[in-house]
């Protein structure tokens, strides 16, 4: 975001209007999940709010100026702050109980510890070919775990218990 920026000559300020706005929309996304209470066709959501993310992350360097850019993140952030609640609960239903404190291990280790051993690797693309091909094929590669619950019938199908064990 940061190369992107620079490259757009959105500054430091524009950065921190996408960035923010991305964060504001995972918080209003997992807000509207924990008002919403039980989600049915959970799978079906977590999937179509992958692509929905991954699409809108990818548009965001095609936006034309830093407001219109962060109008872009917060959707992204909105629709993956949807996306990331019910991929964690069916992961979390899904696991046999004596393995989720290790499952829960991989998924923050994933999520939190690999994802900035990326950047160098982002940085040098960018260099490379310039921040919106490298976006875009970042989306593309997020829109691929779309296209692998999709080829599942069980995730396509998955459902979460109704509190109250219903």
């Amino acid at each position: 975001m940061v190369l992107l920026c620079r490259d757009r000559g959105w500054g430091s300020s524009g950065c921190g209007w996408i960035v923010g706005a991305f964060g504001a929309g995972c918080a209003a996304g997992a807000l509207l999940l924990t008002t919403r209470g039980w989600l049915p066709r959970a799978g079906a959501v977590q999937i179509g709010t992958l692509f929905l993310s991954s699409l809108t992350i990818g548009a965001v360097p095609l936006a034309g100026s830093a407001a219109a850019a962060a109008a872009v993140a917060l959707m992204a952030g909105l629709t993956g702050g949807v996306c990331g609640g019910p991929a964690i609960a069916l992961t979390q239903a899904a696991v046999d109980p004596s393995y989720l404190g290790r499952v829960t291990a991989v998924m923050s280790l994933t999520g939190f510890g690999l994802a900035p051993l990326v950047y160098p690797v982002f940085g040098l693309a960018v260099a490379a070919w310039g921040p919106t091909p490298v976006f875009l094929a970042a989306a593309a590669f997020a829109c691929l775990g779309g296209v692998v619950g999709l080829t599942s019938p069980a995730v396509r199908r998955a459902e979460l218990s109704r509190p109250g064990g219903r």
